[in-house]
């Protein structure tokens, strides 16, 4: 039924003269995606806080590299407990 649907979806897309399967959502959330791993990584080496064109990313990001932080402090301190 699958391979039926995907057929048609093809031959609709050849017969308007589209591509029936380009995805502008997923090539647009790749480059979201490139742009907050990329803020990730520079709030990793400065310190700083994450910065975001959108405020709420900016305060997710934020709070996720506190909690990874503070996940990794109590690796690190189960680490140094004496066996």
């Amino acid at each position: 039924i699958l391979a039926l649907y995907e057929h048609r979806t093809a031959v609709q897309g050849f017969v308007w003269g589209l591509n029936s399967f380009d995805q502008w959502g997923v090539e647009l959330g790749k480059n979201l995606a490139a742009d907050v791993r990329e803020q990730i990584v520079t709030a990793r080496r400065t310190g700083g806080p994450a910065l975001a064109n959108v405020p709420a990313t900016a305060s997710l990001l934020q709070r996720y590299l506190s909690l990874q932080s503070e996940a990794l402090e109590d690796v690190v301190e189960e680490d140094e407990l004496p066996s």
